[in-house]
This record gives structure tokens, C-alpha cells and sequence, in this order.
């Protein structure tokens, strides 16, 4: 990466929401959870960091606020889209053969 690439920022206060259904005042459900990552230019850099109007990135990655693909920000939006409803299907099962197996691709230890 060098100054003058773009990376992605995740901006809480940047809200975009469905279309309005016809017949209805407004959309339904909350904001698009991809929309809150803007595209942002990086201007600058320290030793650790790439500067942009957004503030500082830092080089190493690890903040959740920073995306340097698209493929990051798309990953994270599935994880975002998806984790929770998984979760529950899970809470759901009974089988145990199945449940162990999920166990163990998580490295789950019973206790």
C-alpha cells in the first residue's frame, strides 16, 4: 500500500436504508450494515499508520474500523449478515453427533 490507494472505513453515522416498500411511509428495518463502509483515500502515513480525512489506519491492521479490500469489507459483512442467525439454528439442534462435530470445527472443549 502506498499513499494515493484507497481503503475502506467503517462510518457508523453513514446510514443507508432499503427502498420503501410501496404503499408505506417508510423503509422496513434499519440501516444496510455494508453501507456504513466509505471508500477513503489514504493522503499520508507515519511508521505505523495510513493517514486519511477519516484519521489514522494503522499499517499492521487489527482495528475493526479499517478494511484494506473489498473482500474484507464483504467478509465482514457476511459475518455481520449471517453470525447471529447461525447461532440460532444451532441453539435449535438436538442432534448430538452433529453438535459434536460443530464443536470440534470451533474447537469447543465441553467442560
Amino acid at each position: 500500500m502506498k499513499v494515493g490507494d484507497k481503503i475502506w472505513y467503517f462510518d457508523s453515522n453513514r446510514r443507508r436504508y432499503p427502498p420503501t416498500p410501496p404503499g408505506s411511509l417508510w423503509a422496513g428495518g434499519g440501516p444496510i450494515w455494508r453501507e456504513h463502509w466509505r471508500l477513503v483515500e489514504i493522503t499520508g502515513d507515519t511508521s505505523v499508520s495510513w493517514v486519511t480525512a477519516y484519521g489514522k489506519a494503522p499499517k499492521r491492521g487489527g482495528d475493526i474500523r479499517w478494511a484494506f479490500t473489498e473482500a474484507e469489507v464483504d467478509d465482514r459483512s457476511w459475518v455481520n449478515d449471517n453470525a447471529y442467525r447461525i447461532g440460532n439454528k444451532v441453539g435449535g439442534l438436538h442432534d448430538p453427533a452433529l453438535l459434536r462435530e460443530i464443536a470440534r470445527l470451533i474447537g469447543y472443549e465441553p467442560r
